[in-house]
């Protein structure tokens, strides 16, 4: 019995600059202000994405790096504008990834800093309110993020702040960051992408984004 021909499908354009999302609907990198973006969608990816491209002491994701940052900005009692704006200010790395930051900084990443700017500003003109838009640029969220990656690096990376790599950034950031709470130990001490995103939806819900 002779056998069937080999059959090779080419996958078309679209396909193949396209990826499945959990919900079964298909981003493509070169329609990006096209796609119907979705917060639940997002919150999902993030979960499921590792922060540091997975050098930490366990699994930690974009969306608990989001969560614990808005248990600092509860702390201070911050405004519950520029909390929302934090929930929403990584959403857009469901589609493009987290991306580390010493390689933005390189020539090398020119191109993928665009696409991300884009896929950001394309997310947040369908999702967030204007004023929402305005204040995830904003210098309040800028220091947080800041202040969690000390936080993190102290935490996930056994204090690893000598390092040459961060000398960049302000002293004053990882002595704020050591006297923050130990949120694993109180907060979410598992790191489940589950449970962690439906806490993160949680949230979602508390301030009126969902």
């Amino acid at each position: 019995m002779s056998k069937a021909p080999l059959v090779i499908r080419i996958p078309t354009m679209t396909a193949a600059t396209s990826i499945q999302t959990q919900f079964g609907k298909y981003f493509d990198f070169t329609q990006v202000t096209e796609y119907e973006y979705d917060l639940n969608e997002a919150v999902h990816a993030v979960c499921n994405i590792c922060r540091f491209n997975g050098h930490t002491s366990r699994f930690y994701s974009v969306g608990e790096h989001t969560l614990l940052g808005e248990a600092a900005l509860n702390l201070k009692g911050t405004d519950p504008r520029i909390i929302r704006s934090w929930l929403l200010h990584d959403l857009h790395e469901a589609y493009v990834g987290d991306i580390p930051l010493p390689l933005k900084r390189t020539s090398l990443a020119s191109g993928l800093v665009e696409l991300e700017e884009r896929v950001q500003a394309a997310f947040l003109e369908q999702c967030a309110m204007p004023m929402d838009a305005v204040l995830v640029k904003g210098a309040s969220v800028e220091y947080n993020d800041v202040l969690m990656l000390c936080y993190e690096v102290i935490h996930l990376m056994d204090d690893d702040s000598d390092a040459e790599e961060w000398s960049s950034v302000p002293r004053g950031y990882f002595e704020e960051a050591r006297k923050l709470p130990n949120y694993w130990a109180t907060l979410y001490p598992h790191g489940s992408p589950r449970l962690i995103e439906e806490a993160l939806l949680r949230l979602f819900r508390k301030y009126d984004l969902l």
